[in-house]
Formats: C-alpha cells, sequence, structure tokens
C-alpha cells in the first residue's frame, strides 16, 4: 500500500512532466519561437509583450489559419482582439513562399540579396536572375559589401558587370576572379599615376549613329554637368548654347575622320572668345549652314557672336564651373581616347564584360557626374538597339556607396525597361536619409516606388529607423475592445476602429541580429527576415578567391 501510493505519485507526476515536454516541445516548434532561432517571419505585428504593471500580465495565443492576436487582461478583464484581413496577413515565411515569389529569389546565379533557413535546417542562397531594380542600406562596417556585393561579383559568370565604388577594394579582390571569365577594364577618374585604361564620351566609336540622338546625348551630356549653382540667369538656356558648341565640333571632327575631346572643345571655345576672334563663331555658323548641321547649332553660334563683353565673360566663366573635372589630370588623362565602346558593352569576343569604375572619396560632385553620365550613356545606347551581341547578355550595374553620386534616380525611372533590355542594378548606401539628402525627398520618392529589393541590414539610429519603416509602408487592421462595462442593453460595450500599422516597426529595425537582414520585394505584400553572408566564410564564394 505504502509503494502503491509512492508508484501512484510517481505516475501523477510523470504525466504532467510529459504533458508539460509536449506543450513545451509544441511552442518551440510555433514560429513565435522560430523568430528567435532563425528570424523566417514575415511580420509578427506585436510590439508590445509586456507586462504593463507588476500584477498584470498577458496571456498570448496565435492562431496561424485565421491571423488574429488574442490578449487577456485577467485583472480589468479586457478582451482585446486584433484582426488582420487576408490580404495583409501575418504569417512567417517558409520556403513554399519563397519558391511562389516572382521573380524566382532561388536562382543559382544572379544578384545575391542574402541566405534563408527553410525546414530542418537547410540554408538556400536568395539569388535574383532576372532584371531588378535593388537597394542595399545599413551602417559602415556591418557587412554590405562583403555579404551582398562581393557574392555578387562572384555569382555573375555570365553576366557583364559595371562595377561603382570608391576604395577600390571591390577591384583588388574580384578582378582576378572576373579576369579569368572575359575582358576587364578599370576606369580611375581620380589617380593620374594609376591610369589603366580610358573612355572618351564623345569619341566616335560611343557616340550614336542617328544625328537627332546624338543631339540628345550631348544635350545629356550637358545637363549633367552644367553648373547648376551658378548665379545667373536662363541656365538652362546657356547649357543649350554650350550643347550646339560640342555638337558642331563632334560633326567638325567626323567630317575629317577623327573623335575629339571635352578638352579641346574648351579649348576651341575659349580661344574664340575674344574680340579679336570672334569671327570663329561666325564663320561656324556659315559652316554649319553649308554642311547642313541641325539649325539649332548656326542659331546658338550667331548668339554667341552678338553676345556683349559681360555675357561672354559670365558664359565662358559658367562653362569653365561646368567641366573643370575634365581639365584635372587623371580625368583628362583618362578621357583622351576609348579602350572599348559602349556598343560592345554586353560582350566581346562571347565573353561577358567586365568595367570597375573608381570614384573619389571626397569632393566627388564634379567627377562624379561623370560616371552619372556614363550609366546615361549606356542606358541610352541600349534603348537605341545599337548595342552588338547575338544574344541578350544580362547586364548588372553594382554602385558602391551610391548617394555620394550627384543623382542616378534618373536611370530608375526607366526601370520599367530594365526587363527588356535585360538590365539589372544595385545600388548600395549607408541609409535613405543619405538618399533624401543628396538627391532631394522627390528623388529619393521616385527611387523607392520604382525598386523590386530592398535588404536592410540592422541601423543604429532611430531616425533612420523611422525613415525606413515609412517607406516600407503599412497595413490597415481593425480592432476590436470588448469590456465589463455593460451599455443601456446590459450588452459588454464593444468597441472596433481601424488603424494603420508599420509592416516593420522602427524598433525592430535597431534590434536585428549580426547577421539579420529585413528582405522587402515588390513580388509580396509582407517583407522578409533572412540572414546575410561572408564571402570569404561561404564554402561557395571563398574557394573563387583562393
Amino acid at each position: 500500500m505504502f509503494y502503491s501510493r509512492y508508484i501512484y505519485l510517481i505516475g501523477y507526476w510523470a504525466f504532467f512532466a510529459l504533458l508539460w515536454g509536449c506543450v513545451c516541445y509544441y511552442f518551440s516548434e510555433l514560429d513565435i519561437i522560430s523568430l528567435i532561432k532563425s528570424g523566417q517571419i514575415f511580420d509578427l505585428l506585436i510590439h508590445e509583450w509586456l507586462p504593463q504593471s507588476s500584477f498584470a500580465f498577458y496571456i498570448l495565443a496565435v492562431n496561424k489559419s485565421y491571423g488574429y492576436i488574442r490578449k487577456i487582461h485577467p485583472v480589468k478583464w479586457v478582451l482585446d482582439i486584433l484582426y488582420v484581413y487576408r490580404n495583409s496577413e501575418a504569417k512567417w515565411a517558409t520556403l513554399k513562399d519563397i519558391r511562389r515569389m516572382k521573380p524566382n529569389m532561388l536562382a543559382e546565379k544572379g544578384i545575391v540579396l542574402g541566405r534563408f533557413d527553410g525546414d530542418f535546417n537547410s540554408s538556400h542562397l536568395l539569388a535574383v536572375n532576372s532584371p531588378c531594380a535593388a537597394v542595399v542600406v545599413g551602417p559602415t562596417g556591418i557587412g554590405k559589401s562583403a555579404g551582398i556585393v562581393m557574392p555578387t561579383i562572384l555569382n555573375s559568370d555570365d553576366a557583364t558587370l559595371i562595377i561603382s565604388e570608391a576604395h577600390g577594394t571591390l577591384y583588388s579582390q574580384t578582378s582576378k576572379y572576373r579576369e579569368k571569365l572575359g575582358p576587364i577594364f578599370h576606369l580611375n577618374w581620380c589617380d593620374a599615376d594609376q591610369i589603366f585604361n580610358s573612355w572618351n564620351p564623345i569619341a566616335l566609336e560611343n557616340l550614336p549613329e542617328n544625328t537627332q540622338d546624338v543631339e540628345f546625348y550631348v544635350d545629356k551630356l550637358c545637363a549633367i554637368f552644367w553648373c547648376r549653382n551658378y548665379n545667373s540667369v536662363g541656365i538652362s538656356y546657356m547649357s543649350d548654347v554650350f550643347s550646339s558648341i560640342i555638337l558642331y565640333y563632334i560633326l567638325l571632327c567626323k567630317s575629317e575622320g577623327r573623335s575629339t575631346t571635352i578638352v579641346e572643345v574648351l579649348d576651341w571655345a575659349r580661344h574664340s572668345q575674344w574680340e579679336h576672334r570672334l569671327g570663329k563663331f561666325q564663320l561656324a555658323a556659315d559652316i554649319a549652314k553649308e554642311r547642313q548641321y541641325p539649325s539649332r547649332i548656326r542659331m546658338h553660334l550667331l548668339r554667341i557672336a552678338s553676345f556683349s563683353r559681360l555675357e561672354r565673360m559670365n558664359f565662358f566663366t559658367c562653362v569653365s564651373l561646368s567641366f573643370s573635372a575634365f581639365e584635372k589630370t587623371g580625368v583628362s588623362c583618362v578621357t583622351s581616347s576609348s579602350d572599348f565602346s559602349l556598343k560592345n558593352i554586353r560582350e566581346i569576343d562571347g565573353k561577358p564584360v567586365t568595367i570597375y569604375i573608381k570614384n573619389p572619396l571626397f569632393g566627388s560632385d564634379d567627377v562624379g557626374k561623370l560616371t552619372v553620365f556614363f550609366f546615361e550613356a549606356l542606358f541610352q545606347v541600349l534603348t537605341s538597339g545599337e548595342v552588338q551581341s547575338e544574344r541578350k547578355r544580362p547586364i548588372r550595374a553594382l554602385i558602391d556607396d551610391a548617394s555620394l553620386l550627384p543623382d542616378v534616380s534618373n536611370l530608375l525611372l526607366s526601370s520599367n525597361m530594365f526587363q527588356s533590355l535585360n538590365l539589372s542594378m544595385l545600388m548600395v548606401s549607408q541609409g535613405y536619409y543619405q538618399f533624401e539628402k543628396t538627391w532631394g525627398k522627390n528623388y529619393f520618392d521616385h527611387l523607392v516606388s520604382h525598386l523590386t529589393h530592398q535588404v536592410i541590414f540592422s541601423q543604429a539610429l532611430i531616425e533612420p529607423c523611422e525613415l525606413i519603416s515609412q517607406k516600407i509602408g503599412t497595413y490597415k487592421r481593425q480592432r476590436k475592445t470588448v469590456t465589463k462595462y455593460e451599455d443601456i442593453n446590459n450588452h459588454p460595450t464593444v468597441v472596433k476602429w481601424f488603424e494603420d500599422d508599420p509592416l516593420i516597426h522602427p524598433s525592430r529595425l535597431c534590434s536585428l541580429g549580426g547577421d539579420h537582414i529585413i528582405l522587402v520585394s515588390s513580388a509580396m505584400n509582407r517583407p522578409i527576415y533572412a540572414r546575410t553572408l561572408s564571402y570569404f566564410k561561404d564554402k561557395n564564394f571563398k574557394h573563387l578567391l583562393s
């Protein structure tokens, strides 16, 4: 009898221990615990899971099939139910969700966005092989280059790459590998002692075939470089005037069977501005009329000849300020000739091309405009259909420290054409606030609206987190509160209302783990929690650099 009592107690406690173990196992397999383990959720919709006082606590239950969260306050007897619409239901990302995304994010080759931990601790590389426009934001030293840019370069064997950077690290660590795949070119605007290759923006081989396209090409060049801060009236008109001078000199040299440079055009224009040499503009206008150049050339040349002394001084001062970058030793050497043509940008001898562009880290406004124009010229050549290639080999533009450049958002405004051109763009910056500060709020809003993917690392300050959370977006939810206080009909008081809630709360952006990222895709209406990687640790990439 004595032993049977102990056996009964042992069985009793063993049963409850087994029951408690089952409960713990069940909750350990719930996605709320998986959030802590691997961060695979879209969004949990729980922002405050703390007691309001020492005697009050919440009992939390998550219903995955209906998508609501129930919180019961045992002291005040308040039942608070959160209903979420089906199109924005809070749920956890699974491998099935990733597979349903279009474009495919599980491609073997392409732009690397991160790594997803699937079921049974299996890991899948998140990569996009189709045309896209993506932005990566995160503070310095967090792993943007090591986790996104470097793996993308090493994972794009079949694609032509155009890589813009300010430090030179990407070139020093990946050029040897890319050299095995095809020809590489390095444009260094910064250092005249390290001139590797050259590219002349107005060389004949880089100009469009059609004269009207050449006009648009030169107008874009002047629009990018023209000094907007110079205090003068009619800045746009003055830009058009100098654009006509460049166009005239290009056509004149083309008739002679040679190319010209921006420095040569500047020397010719300055040499002709003095009183006793104004006849050169009149003579040039007569030549333009005789050879049937576009009528705007003759009109603007005659206008310069009729300028007063003060007008000429203002005009050529503005010209010197606007195109001063071309007179720097490094830039003048790089733009003196061309080692390649944008018309052969997709491939040379059937092999992909790699172009590295090094921008100055400080004071890069004037020189950075040359990089901006390079991308604008590339886009114009691609849209004109003059690129010579048997097939549309993918082109991927990787812009590190993109917020240091004056403005490349105009190219993203045409991102709807990326699909037909097989063109992708990946821009890296420290934060959205830098884009907004450098390019302005309007350009930044256009940028965000045309993105297909956003990769967000953990942020250090709350201000950039609030801006990122705002740009990611919100969803509408219906709140319903039932209290014990009864109305005149002896019914519990029920209050319903709608409210906007951010898809990603700003506080969560500050509390991401060291290897966690948030991936926002236009193909899904919920953000994705994923992991970043390091190219020098990952088994798929580290052997490529040996």
